[in-house]
């Protein structure tokens, strides 16, 4: 949790600065990793994310980040977005003005087989009105260990690709030390933080406009499939396919923030 906050959050110039660090932030802790010293995992979890997720909507969060799937005991066949309660929930947040963003999920690298999630996306990464982010190599690729799609209704899942494999974060060795990690709960805070700063550029537009810019704009937009989803993301093209609908507000710092910005997520990180 801590290196996933980082990735939008932290500000340690000339070292690390997150995607949105000015940004005002709610954390809540839902998971439950351990009970009795044996690792947990429930379908109570799930309760508790939507606990957290409607303590975020009544305070007015426009964006959250999640960077957690359950799998449990769902199959193929529930991922349908109506299935999971956190998906359904996902989508009831969007409906209210509330953008998820979440990760695709990590795998083993197997492909997708018979009706197990094996090789595939995660609840709530099948939510139809959330924004779905899997993981993607240095050269734009899809990672290996990124959960697939489609949904089982066919839609295309994940939306976007983000950096994954080598995101910088925060250490939780010290608290000074600056490290690398991966996997897609790395990539989901990268576009979180994008879109959080696409929401202070156009405080209009809803979620669905940020879910349709975003992949709109992404690098396989025109090819979409169920690895790469509709691409690697691109903040800054997604920025103007909103401007041709919002007029820009003006924003504190614009000039010394966004040009920056916006190359390095055009790059998606990738460059480094």
């Amino acid at each position: 949790g801590t290196q996933t906050f980082s990735v939008i959050a932290a500000y340690k110039p000339d070292d690390l600065i997150g995607v949105a660090p000015e940004a005002t932030f709610y954390l809540a802790k839902t998971e439950d990793v351990t009970r009795n010293g044996a690792t947990f995992e429930s379908h109570v979890e799930e309760d508790y994310w939507v606990a957290g997720l409607e303590w975020c909507v009544e305070r007015g969060c426009r964006i959250v980040n999640s960077s957690l799937g359950y799998v449990l005991d769902y199959r193929f066949a529930d991922l349908d977005g109506r299935t999971s309660i956190i998906s359904a929930a996902a989508d009831e947040a969007a409906a209210r003005g509330t953008l998820v963003v979440t990760a695709a999920g990590n795998t083993d690298g197997a492909r997708p087989l018979g009706n197990s999630l094996r090789g595939r996306i995660s609840p709530p990464a099948d939510a139809a009105r959330a924004l779905s982010v899997g993981g993607a190599n240095a050269d734009g690729s899809p990672w290996l260990f990124s959960g697939r799609g489609p949904t089982f209704d066919g839609r295309v899942k994940p939306d976007v690709l983000a950096l994954a494999p080598g995101v910088a974060v925060v250490s939780t060795l010290d608290a000074t030390s600056i490290t690398r990690n991966r996997g897609t709960s790395f990539a989901s805070p990268l576009v979180a933080g994008a879109a959080a700063l696409l929401l202070e550029a156009f405080p209009d537009a809803t979620p669905d406009d940020l879910l349709t810019a975003f992949r709109s704009t992404a690098s396989k937009a025109d090819a979409p499939d169920a690895h790469n989803g509709y691409g690697v993301a691109d903040a800054a093209a997604a920025y103007d396919m909103l401007a041709e609908r919002y007029t820009p507000a003006v924003v504190a710092d614009a000039d010394r923030v966004l040009p920056t910005l916006w190359a390095a997520l055009k790059r998606s990180a990738l460059d480094d």
